[in-house]
């Protein structure tokens, strides 16, 4: 049941994560909210690596997931704007893709 629990509670707060981050790639910029998830990511990699009881683990998988919806957001449209005009289909498909396959 843990288990489960642990791994749902990212999935769900992915879904809150991609809203936010549309709202930060028009407040902050690209460049600043790909930073937001990157420090999501790290923290909760760190808190997760010590966390002495499941409880923690839960509560910190919810800034995981909304870092996942939130780097799922901006990052293909980093890709696009900054990308020449000629490879950019292609790179940001390439990036979809490698979502796709590691998922």
């Amino acid at each position: 049941m843990i288990q489960e629990t642990i791994v749902s509670v990212a999935v769900a707060t992915t879904i809150i994560g991609v809203a936010f981050g549309g709202w930060m790639n028009d407040k902050l910029g690209r460049k600043r909210s790909i930073l937001v998830p990157d420090v999501a990511f790290f923290l909760g990699a760190l808190v997760m690596a010590v966390a002495p009881v499941p409880l923690v683990i839960i509560m910190v998988r919810v800034l995981v997931g909304l870092g996942v919806g939130m780097a799922s957001m901006t990052a293909p449209l980093y890709i696009y704007e900054a990308s020449p005009t000629k490879i950019r289909g292609a790179l940001v498909s390439i990036n979809g893709s490698c979502f796709e396959f590691l998922s």
